[in-house]
């Protein structure tokens, strides 16, 4: 799909259509060059005499494709039935814009009308010319005229181009040819195209008109080609929907084609702001949106980046707060909730599936987007997308609903019935892998995923909580052994946790020997033998009350964090054979000591936060003393450590890596933003229903 789009596939503009069709043919001037499009003006006069998009009533626009329509019909002395009705709807109209509530306008409409209007009065066509609203549209447009830099309109590309059909008065034809793009066209716009050609009669400048009408036949639309923005903005659309899965070759094929390097630097307006166009005099919503978007995905260094989200999340912030998120590019079903929950929900927390069913609400299938008139993009707003999106989910829903059954019957029969274990919630861990790593094909390795890390948990909190350390020693030595009648030696809680470790151990073994072509129950052992070890001597430090230093400190929680005995079980089940390059993967990868350091440190600064009584072992107690500051300055550069640990985390799952599968350094960056979900759903009081939704059909 996305590799057969072409140039774009977008709606037609009355508005454009109508001044090609003002153009003569270059035998016989009494002609029009392109009949066809003035056929497509007469063909497509809405019902109460005006053009413009027929399914949503824009004032701004309707008047300006209808003044347009009605001036080229003029200048052809033709249609004179068509001329009246579209004078009447201007007459009975153009009046209402005082009454107009939307502070978003048609792209130039304030430069645009008022020129027409002009050209109009010269026609002596009968317009209410002195009414008071459009009194003060020509006012704005003299002063925005005053401020054109007129020897930089001439030097340099600017959106000042994209107007050229309302400034002729103000254009050095001569000169201006010169900025031409490469295609003949000012901005790839029609209408500033052919105002242009008109003026200069122009080779190129045609050429660009013909290709356009041929490949519309008989109209034009208000930007052509449009095949980057299309292409950009379908893979959003259908990343954001979570359908992607379907269509990842051709989605890789289309970033080849879009990417470029060290793209924001052309984005950015002095020290501290970014801005869309150079020579905007203001920006849209949707500019800030898709800015603070981008700039959240950062490699280690690219401080710009760090900028960019700065200034794009104030900017955002500021718009809701004042009830102003109004965009200049397009009118959206639930633009000011996507922003919101964008904020709530910044990409380090963000969990892919919860983030689809979000959007599948807020996506507009009837989208409209704003240039000189209104226009449709199909490629990205369209009901088959959401219809694809709704089908998706639902079948997720039900795969995953499934694999939580046979977990809960799994933990179920395990047996667990001490007070301590049975808060745990497996529904909870399978949701937030399910939200995440959601492919039918990671079936198994979710439900490993969701069982390692459940005994996990309880393996944790059993050692920070038992009684005695002779017990927890004796636990040791049955796991070390691995032999079912050490149970009898054990008590009650701990023979429950010891059998429910060894029985899924076993199994997963199995499992992963079948999917691997190799025995990896004794790696696995290992690996389980010297987290308990872990987990008994972080038990003793805390007992005895040994201070460490920060460094210290934050090993310490790396070795607690249990990364390789949660991930490696579902690692095995993800569809690649791994055993031979297992280093690759384990404690002594670089992608496994980078997601500890960052989970180590977030772990920290999150205990001391939720932790009302500061105990001097803690991150924050141990730097502020280490180095004589204040508590806010050892929370800032923990927060920095945090943000620079992500960058470096996200680097490393983002870049190509051909001795570790995607789907092996997906499940690494995953975790990392699970964990930082669920300390963050703390903080910001998550609620249940959003994590229920995921598993309720959409209708």
């Amino acid at each position: 799909m996305l590799t057969s789009l072409g140039d774009g596939d977008i709606s037609p503009s009355a508005y454009d259509t109508a001044w090609i069709a003002r153009i003569p043919a270059a035998d016989d001037a009494s002609k029009p060059h392109f009949p066809t499009t003035l056929e497509w003006i007469r063909n497509n006069q809405l019902k109460d005499g005006s053009w413009g998009d027929r399914d949503f009533f824009f004032l701004y626009e309707r008047l300006v494709c209808t003044l347009a329509c009605v001036l080229t019909l003029t200048l052809w002395g033709q249609d004179e039935e068509l001329i009246a009705k579209g004078l009447h709807f201007l007459q009975t109209r153009t009046q209402d814009l005082d009454k107009e509530k939307s502070i978003t306008r048609t792209a130039g409409f304030e430069i645009i009308f008022p020129s027409m209007l002009k050209e109009a009065r010269s026609f002596g066509l009968n317009l209410p010319y002195d009414l008071p609203c459009l009194k003060q549209i020509i006012t704005l447009r003299e002063e925005k005229i005053t401020k054109i830099p007129v020897e930089v309109m001439h030097s340099v590309q600017t959106t000042i181009l994209f107007s050229l059909d309302a400034l002729q008065e103000s254009v050095q034809w001569d000169r201006i040819l010169k900025l031409q793009s490469a295609n003949g066209s000012f901005m790839n716009s029609p209408s500033a195209t052919a105002a242009a050609y008109l003026n200069t009669r122009d080779k190129r400048c045609l050429e660009y008109l013909t290709y356009t009408v041929t490949a519309f036949e008989d109209h034009a639309p208000c930007l052509y080609p449009i095949d980057t923005f299309e292409c950009g903005w379908a893979v959003d659309t259908i990343q954001r929907l979570g359908i992607d899965h379907h269509f990842r070759e051709e989605i890789s094929i289309t970033l080849d084609f879009l990417y470029r390097t060290d793209v924001l630097e052309h984005f950015k307006d002095g020290d501290d702001s970014f801005l869309c166009y150079i020579g905007e005099t203001h920006q849209g919503v949707s500019d800030f949106f898709s800015l603070y978007r981008f700039s959240q995905i950062a490699f280690p260094g690219e401080k710009i980046l760090k900028q960019a989200k700065s200034f794009a999340k104030q900017r955002l912030v500021n718009g809701i707060e004042d009830n102003n998120v109004h965009d200049k590019w397009a009118i959206k079903k639930a633009l000011h909730k996507e922003i919101e929950w964008a904020l709530k929900n910044p990409w380090y927390r963000s969990l892919p599936r919860l983030e689809a069913r979000q959007y599948i609400d807020y996506y507009g299938d009837n989208d409209v987007w704003i240039g000189k008139s209104l226009y449709r993009m199909n490629n990205i707003n369209n009901s088959k997308y959401l219809e694809l999106a709704k089908l998706e989910h639902n079948k997720l829903h039900a795969m995953h609903s499934r694999e939580a059954n046979s977990i809960i019957q799994w933990w179920n029969s395990c047996g667990f019935d001490d007070v301590l274990v049975t808060q745990l919630n497996p529904w909870e861990i399978h949701f937030s892998i399910s939200a995440t790593i959601y492919e039918p094909e990671f079936s198994a390795s979710r439900i490993a995923y969701t069982k390692s890390n459940c005994l996990e948990i309880i393996l944790r909190d059993v050692f920070q909580s038992h009684e005695s350390i002779d017990e927890l020693n004796l636990f040791c030595q049955a796991i070390n052994e691995w032999k079912p009648a050490f149970e009898h030696a054990l008590p009650r809680t701990l023979k429950q946790v010891f059998m429910g470790v060894y029985n899924n151990m076993n199994d997963l073994a199995i499992e992963a020997k079948n999917a691997q072509g190799k025995d990896v129950f004794p790696y696995l052992h290992n690996l389980r033998k010297l987290q308990v070890q872990d987990y008994l001597n972080a038990r003793v430090r805390k007992d005895v009350k040994q201070i460490a230093s920060f460094k210290e400190h934050v090993e310490q929680v790396k070795k607690g964090l249990a990364v390789s005995i949660r991930l490696l079980p579902s690692m095995f089940l993800m569809g690649n054979v791994i055993t031979d390059n297992i280093q690759n993967l384990d404690h002594r990868s670089i992608i496994h000591e980078q997601l500890t350091s960052y989970l180590a440190l977030l772990v920290s600064i999150s205990v001391y936060i939720y932790n009302p009584v500061t105990e001097e072992w803690m991150a924050v107690s141990l730097y502020k003393k280490e180095h004589h500051c204040t508590e806010k300055d050892a929370i800032r550069y923990i927060e920095e450590r945090i943000d620079d640990a992500f960058a470096e985390l996200t680097h490393e799952y983002l870049k190509p890596n051909k001795s570790i599968p995607h789907s092996c350094r997906r499940l690494f960056f995953e975790h990392g933003r699970i964990i930082r979900f669920y300390l963050d759903k703390v903080r910001n009081d998550h609620n249940s229903k959003t994590i229920e939704r995921l598993y309720t059909p959409v209708l």
